[in-house]
């Protein structure tokens, strides 16, 4: 589960003009990613889920590292001030002996998230029961 960090700021500051394609963006970021066999799911405002099917742990946290870094080397510019755009991630894996389903797994890998959030973004934390 990703969440692009400080996201309501930059809608604050920027309104639509920089919020449209800074998700836009990262959307492309995560579909050029993602394989055939990935679900890729636009979770909430700022929040996207890609559910890596037959990947391992480390596969995803791979996966995810790569994301992030790839959205925190891509330009954005307001006129011509550049915006600096991060993001977190949190992972799970199931089956597990304490994730057993699919709603299971939202919430671990939300807790996660919200632990990178925590933790002051722009990482990726893996969940731990």
């Amino acid at each position: 589960m990703f969440e692009i960090d400080g996201f309501q700021r930059i809608l604050d500051t920027y309104a639509a003009v920089m919020g449209d394609p800074i998700l836009l963006e990262f959307a492309r970021l995560l579909v050029a990613a993602s394989r055939e066999s990935d679900v890729l799911c636009h979770y909430a405002t700022a929040r996207f889920t890609l559910l890596a099917v037959e990947t391992t742990e480390s596969g995803a946290i791979i996966l995810g590292s790569r994301l992030l870094d790839l959205l925190g080397e891509k330009p954005f510019f307001h006129a011509t001030l550049p915006i600096r755009v991060t993001a977190s991630a949190g992972v799970a894996s199931m089956p597990s002996h304490s994730i057993q389903s699919m709603e299971q797994m939202l919430d671990a890998t939300e807790t996660a998230l919200l632990e990178a959030q925590r933790m002051g973004g722009d990482q990726l934390v893996v969940y731990e029961p």
